[in-house]
């Protein structure tokens, strides 16, 4: 029985990731990355939009039948290989590969190590979806190039130089200086990542989270 649960529960989490992967891949173009890590960090606000995006409860149901029916189906092969006689000599290599794994991951944990390919998907596929989970943790960071539309660097200062009216070969910068005496502005403009107006007091909250900005919106 405890076998049983096992294999469902692990056949469960295999079928999960593939299908996170899946629906990962078709909204960013590649491996879990540090926006898979912000999944977690940020659930209040990711959570309600995926369950919004997607029928997350019938998706699940389907997953957990997949995983049931993989269980029924592996159950006496699991079964006789769990009932093996286990070694101490198979017992030590397989904890040492398993040591030598998890040390060389922690050693090199970039993801950047693959990539020899000039095309990103084919860098991505050459990757794994858990290992890049855990590499885009650790170095905690997000390609801009990749994932932001940009313009070459000479495109853009030719384009500041127009609007300055700058030469070629003159800098960008500018002094620009007021006059008269400075006058005292009344707005102050506040933004902050992932700050809904739910967690403020000054709209309500009662938990005090945020006192500073409570006693300046008084």
């Amino acid at each position: 029985m405890r076998l049983s649960r096992s294999s469902l529960l692990g056949n469960a989490l295999l079928w999960f990731g593939v299908v996170a992967e899946w629906l990962f891949w078709d909204e960013y173009g590649g491996r879990f990355n540090f926006i898979a890590v912000d999944y977690l960090l940020y659930t209040h606000e990711v959570l309600q939009n995926i369950w919004q995006s997607f029928p997350v409860g019938k998706m699940l149901l389907v997953l957990l039948s997949a995983a049931a029916a993989c269980a029924l189906l592996l159950r006496r092969t699991l079964w006789h290989a769990a009932s093996a006689p286990l070694t101490w000599r198979a017992s030590f290599i397989a904890l040492l590969a398993l040591g030598l794994s998890i040390g060389a991951s922690l050693r090199w944990l970039d993801s950047d190590a693959k990539n020899f390919s000039a095309d990103d998907a084919a860098n991505d596929l050459a990757g794994n979806g858990f290992y890049e989970f855990f590499a885009a943790n650790y170095r905690n960071e997000l390609n801009y190039e990749r994932h932001y539309a940009t313009l070459p660097d000479e495109e853009v200062m030719a384009f500041v130089r127009s609007a300055l009216g700058a030469h070629i070969g003159e800098g960008v910068e500018r002094r620009i200086a007021t006059p008269g005496e400075p006058r005292p502005l009344n707005v102050v403009l506040i933004s902050v990542e992932s700050l809904g107006a739910e967690f403020l007091g000054s709209y309500g909250n009662s938990r005090g989270l945020t006192p500073n900005l409570d006693a300046l919106a008084g």
